[in-house]
């Protein structure tokens, strides 16, 4: 069952992400990369990937108070290799999201 984010965000809906879980300070996020969303690779690009980390984390502090507005103040990550479509994320809602976090890989485009 998928859950709304809670706003509109069109680059969201432009990559197709769907809330998976979203409560008490968890989220996950499903993400199927598609054909223009991949790089010269052939996997998927990493603004995609950041993206999703970041959607995920705003809507993990978000469930806690859905009210409440986030935002990003400082983002970094590593690539390590291509692999599946989801991310999850924990967080309390009340201090900086600073704990690792990762995507559950994303496959390159034949493999989907």
């Amino acid at each position: 069952m998928s859950f709304k984010f809670g706003a509109h965000i069109p680059f969201v809906n432009l990559l197709g992400f769907t809330l998976e879980v979203f409560a008490d300070g968890h989220s996950e996020i499903h993400y199927a990369p598609r054909p223009e969303h991949m790089n010269s690779f052939d996997v998927t690009h990493g603004g995609a990937c950041m993206t999703l980390l970041d959607v995920v984390m705003a809507t993990a502090a978000r469930s806690v108070n859905q009210d409440m507005g986030v935002v990003t103040i400082e983002m970094k990550t590593s690539f390590m290799r291509p692999g599946q479509g989801h991310a999850r994320r924990s967080a309390d809602g009340k201090r900086p999201a600073d704990a690792p976090h990762e995507i559950d890989g994303l496959h390159r485009r034949h493999d989907l």
